[in-house]
């Protein structure tokens, strides 16, 4: 009987192992598709800088075209440059904003992966104790002596005893 329930158990550890490599790699996959995603956030928000850009300098050569003035030249240069500046700003801050999320996304899997690691090497570690003890057990209704005999030490020793556990604040 106690076979069985140690196999049992060891069955169970199995199954959870195996379920929490699952995990695993679940939590890679949705990493995967959380870089994608910011990937093509990136794109979008390159292109919608780049049409701004592309605005804005038409906006002013327009300008400049109705002032009458020399274009690309003095202050209507300046301008120019002002627009290009800005745009190389909004660009360096959309590359920094994508390199920070991908470093989060990466940050997130990896304490994911670390607890995942823990609970599985955790339950791995407990199953097959509580295996291999269920299998040493003496078999239901027959009491080992030795097990009587751990029983009466351990009453006579300060942990066994219920008047001593007040010293160690449980109660």
């Amino acid at each position: 009987m106690a076979f069985w329930l140690a196999a049992a158990v060891a069955a169970s550890t199995a199954v959870s192992f195996m379920g929490s490599l699952n995990q695993s790699r679940q939590l890679r996959a949705a990493a995967k598709a959380d870089k994608t995603i910011a990937e093509v956030k990136k794109i979008q928000e390159t292109i919608a800088a780049n049409e701004r850009a592309a605005l804005i300098l038409s906006e002013k050569r327009a300008a400049q075209g109705a002032r009458g003035i020399a274009m690309g030249t003095g202050s209507s240069l300046l301008e120019q440059q002002s627009a290009v500046d800005d745009h190389e700003d909004n660009m360096y801050w959309i590359g920094k904003s994508f390199e920070y999320e991908l470093n989060m996304i990466d940050f997130r899997l990896a304490g994911a992966l670390a607890k995942e690691s823990y609970n599985r090497n955790v339950n791995l570690i407990t199953g097959a104790a509580s295996a291999y003890a269920l299998y040493k057990a003496p078999p239901i209704g027959k009491k080992s002596s030795t097990t009587l005999s751990k029983l009466k030490i351990m009453q006579n020793t300060s942990l066994g005893s219920s008047t001593n556990f007040g010293s160690f604040g449980y109660g």
